[in-house]
C-alpha cells in the first residue's frame, strides 16, 4: 500500500496494481474508489486493520506498471516546479503540420530559423 499526490493535490493509493482515490471517509475507516473511468472497485481502510481489504471487485485488470509510471511523472512535475532554470523560447520559432487529415498519422515539426 503506497500514497501519492494527484495533480490536483488530493491522495492517490496504489494498493494490488490498482489505483484508487479517497471517496467516503467516517471516524473509523476511509473508503477508496478505483480511479479507473467506469469502474465500481472499491478498498475499504479502517485504523484498526493493517491490511485494507477489497470491498467491491474490479471490472479491468490490474496494472502494476501505472505506478512506475505515475512515479515518474510526479517526480519530474516537482522538478519542473522547484528547477530554478528558466528556458528562452523567444529564438525558437516552429511548426507543425499533419501530413494528411486522417488522425493516424504524426505530427512533424519543422524549424522555420
Amino acid at each position: 500500500m503506497e500514497f501519492a499526490k494527484s495533480q490536483k493535490g488530493g491522495r492517490i493509493l496504489f494498493y494490488g496494481g490498482y489505483r484508487y482515490r479517497r471517496d467516503k471517509e467516517n471516524i473509523h475507516s476511509v473508503s477508496w474508489r478505483c480511479s479507473q473511468k467506469g469502474c465500481k472497485g472499491r478498498l475499504l481502510v479502517s485504523e484498526n486493520s493493517s491490511e485494507p481489504t477489497p470491498t467491491t471487485a474490479h471490472s479491468h485488470g490490474s496494472d502494476p506498471a501505472k505506478r512506475e509510471v505515475g512515479s515518474v511523472k510526479q517526480s519530474m512535475r516537482e522538478l519542473a516546479e522547484t528547477s530554478k532554470t528558466k528556458v528562452d523560447n523567444s529564438n525558437l520559432h516552429w511548426r507543425y503540420f499533419r501530413r494528411s487529415r486522417s488522425p493516424l498519422t504524426d505530427i512533424r515539426l519543422e524549424k522555420l530559423w
